[in-house]
């Protein structure tokens, strides 16, 4: 934005209209991909079209449904720009200087000439507190509401429903969401009958720093809703990770965290619970207060978090941390109501595959020396094509595969995950969406309506 030339050459009229540009930022800058392939004033600009076209709709909202005063505020809230938070102006600003002032040190240019347009501590205090309150807030009552949707209390849940479990473990432990969702089976230890999360760097595992490094004992509440059924039965299934259901983000960072956000705060907002400032993160916050209501000692507390200790006693000498059965007593003093949340073992039940008859799945059965015998169409594909043929399988084998997520017939991953806005969604039949009633079964498939086995209704 200053032009290819030499830095002493920008004038303070260049470094003032660089940090107006900063200003201007949106808040969610670098998140979209095409932010990587757009400079920042076409991002500005864009996103500004895009909020004047919201803030118009919102207006006809308004006027059209004849919206009070407050819910109209909030639908021009949501529709506004929504800019950078000064502390983050102020941390952009310091990459600018540390750079300018390693060039100074070895001698590449003179001086500093940005270093007096930094932010001060002064100044970001001023445009803080003419801005909204964006600090997190504690989850307290609004916690029961969450436990009382129906991802906590339907046994349709899935056992290994990385939402499910994320907020009550962050609850009661107060691990970081990476944290939590880059355990491996393996990280679930005991040591003398006593269970606890190994938080470490492996492999594809990541800490925030070398504090991080630490072992939380798994508080009796989460083994009591089935929380190592899962563990071993992931153990089971070959699974590398407790929640391999979430993948990586598509961002630089490569975090579980970015995909897994957005997951948590669509479902809030579909269940009209949503509250800016009450996040995921936000429940680590509120573990935190906990400790300090409970008395619970600041060098304790400190390793339970991850966070950097200052006490000389225990750095130099309980270098390897707290006892397991003393975190433990500490950990047992926050006790919350979990009665509205279905179990682990409730969710594996009414997950287990249906037994299959013969009337019910239109296909025939052969009785042998082997267990029952399933004759099913299969779908091979070939250079001409797909092909249907017919072959000889157990049952228990297309259980087991129907439980490890693949369908049978066309051996696709189902990703239940995204499963209405992926192309697997014929596997699971919307039928409450008007465009999927259009699919039918075929008669040899009813074990899963997979879309190689469907046909469409012709309407005349």
């Amino acid at each position: 934005m200053i032009g290819n030339k030499p830095i002493q050459q920008v004038t303070d009229g260049e470094w003032t209209a660089f940090n107006n540009m900063l200003f201007k930022l949106q808040s969610n800058l670098g998140k979209p991909p095409l932010h990587k392939e757009q400079h920042c004033f076409e991002i500005i600009e864009r996103e500004k079209k895009k909020k004047a076209r919201e803030l118009c709709k919102a207006e006809i909202t308004i006027k059209k449904e004849r919206v009070d005063k407050d819910d109209a505020e909030a639908l021009r809230e949501k529709a506004r720009f929504k800019k950078v938070a000064p502390r983050t102006v102020q941390r952009h600003q310091g990459n600018l200087r540390s750079a300018l002032n390693h060039a100074v040190k070895l001698g590449v240019i003179s001086h500093n000439s940005y270093k007096s347009f930094v932010l001060s501590e002064k100044a970001i205090d001023e445009l803080r507190n003419a801005r909204p309150e964006t600090s997190r807030m504690l989850w307290l009552d609004e916690f029961k509401d969450l436990l009382g949707k129906d991802k906590w209390t339907s046994e349709k849940t899935e056992i290994d429903d990385p939402l499910c479990w994320g907020p009550i473990i962050a609850r009661l432990h107060g691990l970081r969401s990476e944290e939590i969702l880059q355990l491996k089976p393996k990280n679930v230890r005991s040591d003398d009958g006593l269970l606890f999360f190994d938080i470490e760097r492996g492999t594809g595992q990541s800490a925030k720093s070398n504090n991080a490094r630490r072992f939380v004992p798994i508080h009796s509440q989460l083994l009591e809703l089935g929380f190592m059924e899962l563990v071993e039965r992931q153990k089971n299934h070959g699974k590398r990770r407790v929640f391999d259901k979430v993948a990586r983000s598509e961002s630089s960072k490569k975090t579980f965290t970015a995909t897994f956000t957005k997951k948590f705060t669509y479902y809030r907002k579909t269940r009209k619970i949503y509250e800016q400032r009450l996040d995921f993160h936000a429940l680590r916050t509120t573990f935190n207060s906990r400790t300090v209501g409970y008395a619970i000692p600041d060098t304790a507390s400190r390793y339970m978090m991850g966070h950097k200790n200052e006490d000389v006693g225990i750095v130099n000498y309980l270098p390897e941390g707290f006892p397991l059965k003393t975190l433990k007593s500490l950990i047992e003093l926050e006790q919350i109501d979990l009665s509205v949340v279905s179990s682990a073992s409730a969710k594996l039940k009414s997950h287990a595959p249906a037994p299959i008859s013969p009337s019910m799945m239109g296909l025939s059965w052969m009785r042998g020396n082997l267990p029952e015998i399933l004759i099913t169409p299969r779908r091979h594909n070939t250079r001409r094509g797909n092909l249907l043929s017919t072959e000889a399988v157990r049952y228990d084998q297309v259980a087991a595969e129907i439980d490890d997520g693949r369908c049978y017939y066309c051996r696709r991953k189902i990703l239940s995950e995204r499963r209405n806005v992926y192309e697997d969604i014929e596997h699971y039949l919307d039928k409450s969406k008007e465009y999927y009633r259009k699919w039918c079964f075929s008669p040899v498939n009813l074990l899963i309506s997979c879309p190689c086995m469907q046909f469409r209704k012709i309407h005349p």
